[in-house]
């Protein structure tokens, strides 16, 4: 996000096909943006487990508004 510009969440859908316990190993979560827009932006994102197996795929959808001072 450039600076004075933040984001929330409108939806996110996470699916969990595998089991994440506390001997899972590190997690990592990565992804693109599939669409952007000026005031609302998709995502999709993967969360990695041991041995680079998706544990839970996502979406979102974000809305983006610009910081103002208080």
């Amino acid at each position: 996000m450039p600076a004075g510009v933040a984001n929330t969440s409108i939806e996110i859908t996470v699916m969990y096909p595998r089991p994440v316990t506390s001997t899972s190993g590190p997690l990592l979560g990565v992804g693109p943006v599939t669409m952007p827009g000026h005031r609302v932006v998709f995502a999709d994102r993967e969360v990695l487990g041991d041995q680079a197996k998706v544990v839970a795929p996502a979406s979102s959808i974000l809305l983006v508004f610009p910081l103002t001072e208080a």
